[in-house]
């Protein structure tokens, strides 16, 4: 109880700091729906946690079963946030923001199937919130698009709070709320913060999208980094059912192994790549315009005038035209 106390205290403490203008949008007034929406997928990804044991009484599946609802929101979130990093930064983020937050949906499929006593529907619904994960980059997206430099370290201190927040609350929420409603309760609770942030991203601004030399997504290299992912989590989290050394999963860390290379491969041969690998190859990058959490939260790098350079600067920039005197003179 105490633990939710300090987060319900702390969440309302932000949302209060910003609506008093010390870190808020310059237009609108709309870093509430960008914390909602950051709050809400971070609900969605451990709401389930406390309760799987209930899920696999309900569904009738067995424990290894009922992990899959939280496996498969992670693997569905994993695929998303680079594409929808790159999609943010073709389109603009606060569109693809407003498309990815398909919480609502996916939650009333979840407690419906729930309800019904539908695993494979459960399952679905969790896929459908995990495509949600792609909120993430674009809120980072959008906030370093729209609000000032002096604001913007509290925008991102807050957006980054959000996920920590709502990743605890849903953890300490689950259980209660379990037992005075039953389990499809999770998924409506899931839906309440999405369908706010949806409601307030009018007052979002949209900024322009980044110019791009090509307006278009690297799809072969996002399909090889979804098969890279799947085949990856997919042996990491049947590793201990199936045996580490069984045929199945020994093809699947080959699988992963085999398309992360292809996905290497095309990538730094495509014109618009879906994640700029030079990135993680030592070229320097200037620090103020493409900072790391810009690659870790999967944004490309194209949004954020990354200037890399694997040349030495001129001797001329970096050596003082005035001769030395000589020793004596």
């Amino acid at each position: 109880m105490w633990i939710l106390a300090g987060l319900t205290a702390a969440a309302v403490f932000v949302l209060r700091r910003l609506r008093r203008g010390r870190s808020r949008l310059p237009v609108g007034g709309g870093a509430p729906a960008l914390l909602l929406a950051a709050f809400g997928v971070a609900l969605a990804q451990t709401i389930v946690l406390a309760a799987l044991t209930v899920f696999a009484r309900e569904l009738d599946v067995a424990a290894t079963g009922a992990t899959w609802l939280l496996t498969a929101f992670m693997r569905a979130s994993a695929v998303a946030t680079p594409v929808a990093g790159r999609l943010g930064d073709l389109f603009g983020h606060r569109r693809v923001i407003v498309t990815g937050l398909v919480l609502p949906a996916g939650s009333v499929v979840a407690a419906l199937s729930t309800q019904l006593g539908s695993y494979s529907g459960t399952v679905t619904g969790r896929v459908l919130q995990g495509l949600s994960g792609g909120v993430f980059p674009c809120a980072f997206g959008l906030a370093r698009q729209s609000v000032p430099a002096e604001r913007l370290g509290g925008v991102v201190a807050a957006l980054s709070a959000m996920f920590g927040v709502g990743g605890a609350l849903g953890t300490v929420v689950a259980g209660p709320l379990v037992d005075v409603a039953g389990p499809a309760a999770l998924f409506w609770l899931v839906a309440t913060p999405a369908l706010l942030a949806l409601a307030g991203m009018d007052r979002v601004p949209t900024p322009s999208a980044s110019a791009a030399p090509a307006r278009r997504v690297a799809l072969a290299g996002a399909a090889l980094l979804t098969g890279a992912l799947v085949a990856l989590l997919l042996a990491i989290s049947q590793g201990p059912a199936w045996g580490w050394s069984s045929p199945g999963i020994s093809a699947l860390f080959v699988t992963a192994v085999a398309q992360t290379a292809a996905f290497g491969f095309v990538e730094r041969r495509v014109a618009a790549p879906l994640i700029d690998l030079r990135l993680l190859i030592g070229r320097a990058c200037s620090p103020r315009t493409s900072p790391p959490s810009s690659w870790a939260w999967g944004c490309s790098p194209q949004s954020h005038s990354c200037r890399c350079s694997s040349r030495r600067p001129p001797h001329s920039a970096t050596v003082s035209a005035t001769p030395l005197p000589k020793p004596g003179s």
